[in-house]
């Protein structure tokens, strides 16, 4: 049915541009449907999800519309430099990288649910200065919890991927 949908050029539009779950799991994600459908020969996908600047402009709207102030410091917090950060940053928002998810593994932490930690400063240091600016984020965090378990505190990252490029965070 993607193929025939392909052929026939239909417009696709996603709002998820993920590739991979969190938990590992090998499901259909609408980032890899997307991607197999251009390469059936579909047209681009139209992404309205993160990191569209669309989505951020939205939700900074319904926020203002429910009180928020125009001088309120606004924060995102997720787990994917590709999406959460990026779509952050490209909207001017801060932002803050929890390290229990999709990134778990290349920042030597396990994922949630597991017990929250924080990565190494060789795990830490070595993906933040894999990345473009634009994945840079503004905080780092082990994680956080509900239901009355304990929040991890949120950490800046000490300097900009200068000082990441030399090995010092």
């Amino acid at each position: 049915q993607l193929a025939a949908a392909a052929e026939r050029r239909m417009p696709m539009l996603v709002a998820n541009p993920d590739f991979s779950r969190p938990d590992g799991t090998d499901r259909p994600m609408p980032g890899r449907l997307a991607r197999r459908y251009v390469e059936l020969g579909g047209p681009p996908p139209h992404l309205v999800g993160k990191p569209s600047r669309t989505i951020f402009d939205i939700a900074v709207e319904c926020l203002r519309q429910h009180g928020v102030s125009e001088d309120a410091r606004l924060c995102m917090v997720g787990d994917s430099v590709w999406h959460d950060v990026r779509g952050a940053r490209g909207a001017g928002l801060d932002v803050v990288l929890l390290c229990s998810g999709i990134h778990s593994e290349a920042l030597g932490v396990e994922q949630a649910p597991a017990p929250l930690s924080r990565p190494s400063e060789q795990h830490l240091g070595d993906f933040l200065g894999s990345l473009p600016p634009e994945e840079l984020p503004t905080y780092i965090a082990a994680g956080f919890a509900w239901r009355g378990e304990a929040w991890a505190e949120p950490q800046r990252p000490r300097e900009p991927r200068t000082e990441v490029a030399s090995g010092r965070i």
